[in-house]
């Protein structure tokens, strides 16, 4: 597995309480009506005010990115860019173009864009008192992914960690365990891997969102398959117990069932 960053951004461009407000693009989003988010996006995006311009900007840079149109979210992100110098620097939107181009970058595997990317937001993070203590676990989280030297990929994850411990966003400290769990699994600390795995889990579990909990299946399978890698056919099979009942609770997605009965008959 090389990258745990699932569509993390609809929890933060639209939600975190610190740094957005708009309600309305949110709810068309979760009642499933993209259209619509995007009508009013593109309305925000358009006002005099510069915040509300930039936050709408960036909503639909994030609806491009998701539709697999990094340059399109580049162009509007490079708008939004321009306008944000009108906006109270301690409001950290600079910190979030930032980072949202970061992100484009790694999905293009682009890595060196995405480090200086990562360097502007951290920069940015100085001046940014307004914002929420998670992005500074975003920014930790997502070196993590991109650093080739094991040891700083570690130190960056254990600060992203230790960001997201001073806030609420289980689910997002989660993916940092979860991640440091393969870190600790690829220098072959076994034990440390599993505890952190576990710790993983257990946030999972506490944030109880859809995509949270299907993440909490998910580590179980990760788990079995890795006793197996170690003839730990027991641990397996009890790992696969576990997986079975979180299955459950996510609803059972299909690819998991799939993924679960391929690891069952391999344990049998």
């Amino acid at each position: 597995m090389k990258f745990y960053l699932p569509t993390l951004l609809a929890l933060f461009l639209f939600a975190a309480p610190n740094a957005f407000a708009q309600e309305t693009p949110q709810k068309a989003l979760d009642g499933g009506n993209i259209a619509q988010a995007e009508t009013l996006l593109k309305e925000m995006s358009t006002q005099d005010d510069a915040e509300k311009a930039v936050s709408g900007l960036c909503g639909l840079a994030q609806l491009e990115t998701a539709k697999g149109n990094i340059e399109q979210s580049n162009t509007y992100l490079q708008q939004a860019l321009e306008k944000s110098g009108k906006i109270d620097k301690k409001k950290g939107w600079a910190v979030v173009i930032s980072w949202l181009q970061a992100d484009n970058a790694r999905r293009k595997n682009d890595i060196t864009g995405c480090k200086n990317a990562l360097k502007e937001m951290r920069e940015h993070l100085e001046n940014a008192t307004k914002i929420s203590p998670v992005w500074k676990g975003i920014l930790e989280y997502t070196t993590s992914l991109i650093e080739t030297e094991n040891d700083d990929a570690r130190d960056a994850a254990e600060a992203a960690i230790e960001a997201y411990n001073n806030t609420k966003f289980k689910f997002e400290r989660g993916m940092a365990y979860l991640r440091l769990g393969d870190l600790e699994w690829a220098r072959d600390k076994q034990r440390r891997a599993f505890n952190y795995y576990d710790d993983a889990i257990h946030d999972f579990r506490t944030d109880a969102s859809k995509v949270a909990l299907r993440m909490a299946a998910q580590t179980q399978l990760i788990i079995a398959k890795k006793k197996l890698e170690t003839n730990d056919l027991k641990g397996a099979k009890s790992r696969t117990t576990l997986a079975q009942k979180d299955i459950e609770v996510a609803g059972n997605p299909e690819d998991l069932v799939k993924e679960f009965k391929a690891i069952e008959s391999k344990i049998q």
